[in-house]
């Protein structure tokens, strides 16, 4: 039944992933999957999830009708395999949040101020990203081939009943290293997602708050023929459909970083126990059904609701056209009634004749104290859209 369910899930998890994958390119016309100097986080992971659910595929139908039933090693290969490919896309997820950050172009503080949190550069980011690819791919493939060999020693013993070995106890050791390891590191990654993916919704969230205070329409207003008159003109009914989109994103970041996090710590708890209790799981029936049905299973279900989520956030999303090179800047500082700077740069060129706001800036209060809100729209790849960066999550 949890091997139906489970291949059921991922067979309806690998064309979802196809079609987002393609969507979402389809929308970044130049944009390439995998460069040298980085990736994109929300592709990479799409891209890795093809293959983890496939993968999940195949070791369900071995499972369900007991093929290579004597091929240990391919078994345990295949099924280990199987998980180093869902973690590398967690880990290819991550790895987009931590690059995103100091991308954010909007959140610039003060020269006197300066994050706590330490935000490694791009280069270190996919450092770690391939160290971490290398080393989770040589571990399994060494403790699949030994946990392999270790159960076809076993099978063989049981056949010709010959004298007792060592066989389980190397084998309950070799699941204890296997799967306290993997545990470990699960959450640790958790632990990652709980510190920097809030810091990313707080930035976003941030952004949101500025663009809702800059674009606010005035109390006497009133909605006419579908249209919201902003007291700023049409640049401010331009802010209000830019953070009607942005609060979109955030709202789905939240949901996917809270349901990454509880995947993760439920993936992680699992681990831990089987490494402990592993001998009492494997010989009881009912134990191994409970823990294969809530556990296993949950997790297939969550990461079916990550891509549902992510489904939900990419309909929302409305295709614009690709442009020239536009670049609006506006600062405002947070702290005092006169803003720090106010410029409007068109097409790369200063001092425009069009001014940017049509009556003084809002006064606004953030906990986070003075501020600075960058809008960027253009080709160029070292200028960052927020919009973009918050879809890419």
């Amino acid at each position: 039944m949890v091997h139906t369910v489970t291949a059921c899930l991922c067979l309806c998890n690998i064309p979802l992933s196809i079609g987002l994958l393609i969507w979402k390119l389809h929308n970044k016309p130049g944009s390439r999957l995998f460069t040298v100097n980085g990736f994109l986080a929300m592709e990479g992971f799409l891209f890795t999830q093809i293959f983890f659910n496939a993968s999940r595929v195949a070791i369900s139908v071995i499972l369900l009708y007991n093929l290579l039933d004597s091929q240990w090693i391919a078994r345990s290969m295949m099924d280990y395999i199987s998980w180093y490919l869902g973690s590398v896309a967690v880990a290819t997820y991550l790895a987009g949040v931590l690059r995103t950050i100091p991308r954010m172009h909007f959140y610039r503080q003060s020269p006197s101020h300066k994050l706590s949190l330490h935000l490694p550069t791009i280069r270190a980011v996919m450092v770690a990203y391939v160290i971490f690819v290398v080393a989770a791919l040589v571990f399994n493939i060494v403790t699949a081939s030994l946990t392999g060999y270790f159960l076809t020693e076993k099978q063989n013993l049981e056949s010709s009943s010959s004298g007792q070995s060592n066989v389980d106890k190397y084998l309950s050791i070799l699941y204890a290293i296997q799967y306290g390891a993997c545990g470990i590191f699960v959450l640790l990654i958790a632990i990652a997602y709980i510190i920097y993916g809030n810091k990313l919704t707080e930035i976003a969230s941030e952004g949101s708050y500025l663009l809702k205070a800059m674009s606010r329409a005035s109390g006497a207003d009133k909605k006419k023929k579908g249209w919201t008159f902003s007291e700023f003109g049409p640049r401010g009914k331009e802010l209000e459909a830019k953070h009607r989109t942005l609060k979109l994103s955030v709202l789905k970041m939240k949901f996917l970083h809270i349901i990454f996090v509880i995947s993760l710590l439920l993936l992680g708890s699992l681990l831990i126990s089987f490494a402990c209790f592993h001998e009492r799981i494997i010989n009881n029936l009912s134990v191994s059904k409970i823990y294969a049905s809530g556990g296993i299973m949950t997790v297939f279900i969550l990461n079916t609701m990550v891509l549902v989520v992510i489904a939900c956030g990419c309909f929302n999303a409305k295709i614009k056209p690709k442009q020239d090179v536009v670049t609006d800047v506006i600062t405002t500082d947070l702290t005092s009634p006169a803003p720090a700077s106010q410029s409007h740069i068109r097409n790369g060129s200063a001092g425009s004749e069009s001014q940017l706001l049509r009556s003084p800036p809002p006064i606004v209060t953030s906990p986070l104290g003075r501020s600075s809100v960058t809008w960027t729209e253009s080709s160029d790849h070292d200028i960052v859209n927020i919009e973009d960066i918050s879809k890419d999550c």
